[in-house]
């Protein structure tokens, strides 16, 4: 599959709020936070189950105004990591 194809969503154990323009996560079971900035907290409204990631690059490349390939790289890499946190989990359509 294209990693364009794929979508994420939240883990079930995890619970969210924003403050401003960050968000907080808990991960209840773990019981760690985790604080985003306005980037993360971006990324992290935009996996909600439904949207591509291809969708959420081009979002990021607009609003941001970064190169493609830049934010290609750095996003996939943020979604690695909140995977490896247990943050989020890839869905399959």
């Amino acid at each position: 599959m294209d990693t364009d194809d794929v979508c994420y969503t939240h883990h079930p154990d995890v619970r969210w709020r924003e403050l401003g323009p960050r968000v907080v996560v808990l991960h209840q079971r773990r019981g760690t936070y985790y604080t985003l900035n306005e980037l993360g907290a971006f990324l992290w409204k935009s996996v909600n189950g439904r949207t591509r990631l291809g969708l959420i690059l081009e979002k990021i490349v607009e609003r941001y105004e970064v190169d493609p390939d830049t934010a290609r790289s750095d996003l996939l890499e943020t979604l690695q990591d909140l995977v490896r946190e247990g943050l989020i989990i890839d869905i399959e359509d």
